[in-house]
């Protein structure tokens, strides 16, 4: 089996939970994992990859993300969502809608953000989550992340709706925690639902209940579809044959398809950035066989996913 699946993770289930759910459902020894962890408190699309496209994980899993969470103001908790002791802020004052506007404006761009004290981070060998749970003071290092767009969706004291488009590593819970910080009135997570990862959303995604009613084999994806269209290049079965055994193949400067023996298909012109851009590279029908990459006018093979 190679292929993705677009599941819907709900609240109260881990990521790992999925996994143990499915595996009865596929056949035996099949490999399968996900990209990129959804607290259990949180829910949303959960990339789950199966038997070769396991190695697609790290792809997935870098691609920009978009959130919607609901927030509580004026109170502060340990983990900075619900699972944790809430602490009320003593005479916190409701802030307006003009100072609200003025601190989310502040967090798009680039900022540095210190990610929650339970949360997976490693320290000294172990997940800062696990430390703070036996009572241990864990003290993180901020990290660069990018806030592409931070929307205020809905604000009634004390509930404030926000929807965020965010690079890979950026943690919700910290942002609301800041924000509410710089409100004077401290803040903390109700909900988290992750809409997005790069292509894949909840509109299109699979309930838990639904695999388990109708099956996996329904709702079974391309490994292609890790990549995105303008990111994807076909090469032919000689080329194909060639990156399988580790070897650059040359590519034509342009999309006609001039022929020759070495020359089968060419770099796409809308390809972003071909030298040195990392693609899907597929054969016939558009099966993933390998993860490529450019080298001026060559494509170097970097993972092979299909012998």
């Amino acid at each position: 089996m190679y292929a993705l699946l677009n599941v819907y993770k709900p609240r109260g289930m881990s990521s790992h939970d999925v996994i143990r759910l499915l595996k009865p459902l596929l056949p035996k020894k099949t490999r399968i994992g996900h990209a990129g962890t959804l607290d259990p408190a949180a829910e949303g699309v959960l990339v789950v990859c199966l038997g070769p496209a396991t190695r697609l994980a790290e792809i997935v899993q870098e691609y920009d993300k978009q959130y919607e969470t609901l927030a509580c103001l004026g109170a502060t908790s340990t983990t900075d969502d619900a699972e944790g002791q809430v602490w009320l802020v003593p005479n916190a004052q409701p802030p307006t809608a003009e100072q609200l506007a003025q601190v989310v404006e502040r967090y798009v761009g680039r900022i540095q953000q210190v990610p929650p004290a339970h949360s997976a981070v490693m320290v000294e060998g172990q997940r800062a989550y696990r430390l703070a749970r036996l009572g241990q003071s864990v003290q993180l290092s901020a990290r660069t992340v990018t806030i592409q767009s931070l929307e205020v969706v809905d604000y009634l004291w004390p509930k404030l709706r926000l929807r965020v488009s965010c690079t890979s590593g950026t943690y919700i819970r910290a942002l609301v925690r800041d924000i509410g910080r710089d409100l004077g009135c401290g803040g903390y997570c109700l909900q988290i639902v992750r809409k997005a990862i790069g292509p894949f959303t909840a509109e299109r995604a699979v309930t838990p209940e639904e695999l388990q009613t109708g099956g996996v084999a329904p709702f079974l994806l391309p490994p292609a579809e890790a990549f995105p269209p303008q990111r994807r290049i076909l090469v032919s079965p000689q080329q194909a044959q060639a990156l399988k055994a580790g070897r650059a193949v040359k590519m034509a400067q342009d999309s006609r398809g001039t022929q020759s023996r070495n020359i089968a298909i060419g770099i796409p012109p809308d390809m972003p950035d071909a030298a040195g851009a990392t693609v899907g590279v597929c054969v016939g029908e558009g099966e993933l066989i390998a993860v490529g990459r450019f080298d001026r006018d060559c494509l170097r093979p970097v993972k092979v996913l299909v012998e």
